[in-house]
């Protein structure tokens, strides 16, 4: 029987889990039976009937006295709860690690629906006693360790956030008035918040007003430490760290040109470190701003010299750091501003004296991609870990690139990558040799600014380029996609069980905090589906094995199981008509033999339907999926439906060509542009409809939405743009919601329909693309994968070689930034995450599967085969 619930989330969190120490053993002690499921460990299932939760954030060292505490009174009590599996996904609850919405949820105590909620409130209160926890963001706050949320369902591993609900009843006036949320704009009376630049689980980073004194009132930095954030086993918090930052601040200022610091203090729980604000952009954000989608290689030479001058300049500020006995030890781009065409070093949180062994022992961690193997392992710092810093932070200023996309350890291949990356082969040696896992065999900090002087006087002198060529896309394609492939076979994206891994869902986006738990998930477009998608165009284009077939069947056997014990929301993108899409696309490719339960299955999610009309999550995806369940001869009368849905979507047309969009709330959004949820999707859905089908209404349609899209191009600077959605000036590059998924529409409307302006406004979108089109975004959503099939769109229907060329150079790119691990595997790590995911859309088979379509262009399209 299928478990029914207000909504299905197509995530769920039952991936095998890196081998710690278990909490296990908290059951045993107090006779407790307990269920695993996946993160968690728990003692059943909730009441579905009740609403409210409670949750204790309690800090990771006090665990073993909690469970001592509150498990006799919970199980005397015979209530429900759950606690991380063990003490990794403790620490990553507690920072953030698996999103926002499970921020410092550790212990969770599920009522029954008739219990005495404010009694019950008070035994919780009174056994945790004067433990420690952080705060809950999706909560109320009860006491200092406990918080109590109040949610639409009872999925043990998908809680609601419960703020924005409208509570009839608050049974804890005992404890808290009744919530209300509240906008915070003052802090300690004295700072009033006028923008939040830096959104993070251990605390924000604030632009403030200071208000005191009033004759002097003038900008400053809020640093916030929240609660108990970054406790460590040496009884610190991230009070601690602002202190210690005050005091390196102290130590140097007459060395280093810092920003002031004024002073640390506590405001409601939080602790606050104040520092002049420095106008400018962040180093990270100037490189970006410098690179422009382009490679090392387009740079015009003035760029270059630029970028070598900051280099030059961090290095200066690394060499006065060393003069002082401190190391710097996060030597990220986001630490250092470009205020006035000169570095400021911002952050000095992991400052370590070396002089005096401060602070002992030194705060961990740091920046991924940008720690020595010593520094992430917590080992006594060494200047080695600064020269690693260093080299981490050349490779990103050289390539444009995080270094989390390459394999330090891997020393060949990283050299091989980045000669061709840079055009330099001094450079790729000179970077490798910084991040020698070996901090014994890396340069000191002395030769390693004199090689980039010497580059910068090649720069000046026309001679800085001596590297290789690097990979051309085009003889290698087969060997990498065997090994890219092969990747997918094994860990680190495939799970124990043989089982792929994805990144969680939406809700842990928004903080700067990195998501690293992987776990399964069941849409097509980020997760097994679209890897299963991928695999067989791969088998159906000649790249078959027998690992290959057996991780297919295992992991199609695994979603179909999921979709039989779980009613799938309508949709595409992240419901039932993504899995439909895959049976029928994969059985049209012979990549599966049709049989009557794989019909069952199709039939049952296309039997569903969605008030929405977009691709995403609307009829439009329906209908794409309809299209091609049309080639197999058992769904052929499925076309009915077909029908139906093309009329539903024509009759909801405005008289302007574009359509009412609604979001998950069901009001009207300003009506988006892009593919995925916008109209240019809705448009190409029609246009695939009336390729196969020569209808005239439908055409007219067609034609009416593709002009609609032509009519939203503005022009600044002399140049064409396209918004994401109508009366905006916002724009974005990318395939999902960007102008790359526009001019993937107006290809196929000028395909259909001939009419000169739709190739004019695809090509000049296309066009506008860089040369050596270049990104540490290279998903097929939002990446450069993306724009390259749109290219390879481009070819198959103009015929004009110049956008298969410009596919080329992008996959050329691809294959010199690709993660190569020692046994020949290889993927692609997308923005600067640390862990490959498997995903279609938004991972590493979204790479994989332009590589395939760039062997033979034709045999396929994007998002689908159109013809």
């Amino acid at each position: 029987m299928k478990k029914q619930s207000e909504m299905i989330n197509v995530v769920h969190h039952d991936a095998q889990l890196p081998v710690t120490k278990g909490y296990e053993s908290f059951f045993t002690e107090h006779g407790l039976t307990f269920q695993s499921t996946g993160h968690y460990l728990t003692t059943g299932q909730p009441d579905p009937a009740a609403r409210w939760v409670f949750h204790v954030p309690v800090i990771r060292q006090q665990m073993p006295e909690l469970a001592g505490r509150l498990f006799p009174l919970l199980s005397a009590l015979s209530l429900v709860f759950r606690v991380p599996a063990n003490a990794n996904v403790h620490g990553l609850i507690l920072e953030g690690g698996l999103g926002n919405h499970e921020t410092g949820k550790v212990l969770s105590v599920y009522p029954r629906s008739a219990e005495n909620l404010s009694a019950l409130a008070a035994s919780l209160i009174n056994a945790i006693g004067d433990l420690r926890g952080v705060a809950v963001p999706a909560a109320e706050r009860l006491s200092n360790c406990l918080y109590v949320e109040y949610v639409q369902h009872q999925q043990l591993t998908s809680l609601s956030t419960g703020r924005n609900l409208a509570i009839s009843e608050w049974p804890f006036n005992n404890f808290c008035p009744y919530p209300t949320v509240k906008t915070r704009k003052l802090i300690g009376k004295s700072y009033l918040i006028m923008a939040q630049l830096k959104r993070d689980t251990k605390g924000d980073v604030l632009k403030c007003l200071c208000l005191y004194p009033f004759w002097k009132i003038n900008w400053c930095v809020l640093k916030e430490g929240k609660r108990n954030q970054c406790s460590d086993d040496h009884g610190r918090t991230v009070r601690d760290r602002l202190i210690w930052q005050q005091a390196a601040y102290e130590q140097l200022k007459n060395n280093v040109a810092l920003p002031v610091v004024h002073q640390v203090f506590g405001s409601e729980g939080n602790d606050y470190l104040v520092m002049e604000y420095v106008e400018g952009l962040s180093l990270h954000e100037e490189l970006k701003r410098l690179y422009n989608g382009r490679s090392w290689k387009n740079l015009e030479i003035g760029v270059k010299l630029q970028v070598t001058g900051y280099v030059l300049a961090v290095g200066r500020i690394l060499g006065q750091f060393h003069s002082r006995g401190f190391l710097h030890r996060d030597l990220n781009p986001e630490n250092f501003q470009v205020s006035a065409g000169q570095i400021v070093p911002l952050d000095l949180e992991l400052a370590y004296d070396l002089i005096h062994d401060i602070p002992s022992p030194a705060f961990s961690l740091g920046t991924p991609g940008y720690m020595s193997p010593s520094q992430a392992a917590s080992k006594k710092p060494e200047m080695a870990d600064d020269i690693y810093g260093f080299g981490a932070l050349l490779l990103r200023a050289f390539t444009g690139l995080a270094p989390t996309k390459f394999n330090p350890e891997n020393r060949p291949a990283l050299k091989e990558a980045i000669s061709p990356l840079t055009g330099s082969r001094k450079l790729g040696e000179l970077i490798s040799a910084c991040l020698n896992p070996d901090g014994r065999l890396r340069p000191v900090l002395i030769e390693v600014i004199s090689a980039v002087k010497l580059y910068e006087a090649m720069l000046l002198t026309g001679g800085a380029t001596d590297g290789p060529a690097g990979h051309s896309a085009k003889p290698l394609l087969s060997e990498t996609i065997g090994k890219a492939l092969a990747s997918l076979l094994s860990p680190p994206t495939v799970d124990g069980r043989g089982y792929w891994l994805y990144h969680p869902g939406p809700g842990a986006s928004g903080v700067a905090n990195p998501v690293r738990m992987l776990q399964y998930n069941h849409s097509l477009f980020n997760g097994i589906p679209g890897t299963l998608l991928v695999i067989s165009n791969a088998l159906a284009s000649g790249h078959a094995n027998a690992g290959l077939v057996n991780i297919f069947n295992r992991n199609l056997a695994h979603t179909l199981d999921f979709s039989n014990h779980h009613d799938l929301p309508a949709g595409l993108a992240n419901g039932g008509w993504g899995l439909a899409t895959i049976l029928v696309q994969s059985i049209s490719a012979g990549t599966v033999f049709i049989n009557p339960d794989h019909v069952a299955v199709i039939r049952r999610e296309l039997s569903k339907t969605s008030e929405e009309i977009n691709v995403e999550s609307g009829l439009a995806g329906k209908a794409l999926c309809l299209l091609t369940a049309l080639d197999i001869p058992q769904l052929a009368d499925l076309e009915k439906e077909l029908h139906k849905t093309i009329t539903a979507i024509v009759n909801r047309q405005q008289k302007d060509g574009s359509w009412v969009i609604t979001g998950p709330d069901g009001k009207e959004t300003a009506r988006p542009t892009g593919f995925f949820s916008g109209i240019s999707g809705i448009v190409y859905t029609l246009l695939r409809y009336v390729n196969r089908f020569d209808d005239g209404i439908t055409a007219h349609a067609a034609r009416k939405g593709a002009d609609w899209l032509l009519g939203q191009r503005y022009t600044a600077n002399a140049i064409g743009m396209w918004p994401v959605k109508a009366k905006s000036k916002l724009t974005d590059p990318w395939f999902g919601i960007g102008y790359a998924g526009i001019a993937a529409c107006l290809i196929r409307a000028w395909q259909v329909f001939r009419h000169p302006p739709y190739r004019l406004a695809a090509e000049e979108i296309l066009g506008s693309y860089p040369d050596g089109l270049h990104s540490n975004y290279q998903s097929a959503a939002s990446g450069v994968a993306g724009i390259g099939q749109v290219m390879l769109d481009a070819y198959v229907v103009f015929k004009d070689v110049t956008w298969l060329d410009k596919a080329i150079s992008i996959a050329g790119n691809l294959l010199n930034s690709a993660f190569r691990e020692a046994n020949g595997h290889i993927y692609w790590l997308e923005g600067s995450d640390t862990r490959p995911t498997a995903a279609w859309m938004n991972g590493s088979s979204g790479v994989l599967d332009f590589l395939i379509r760039l062997e033979q262009p034709e045999r396929t399209g994007f998002p689908f085969k159109f013809n």
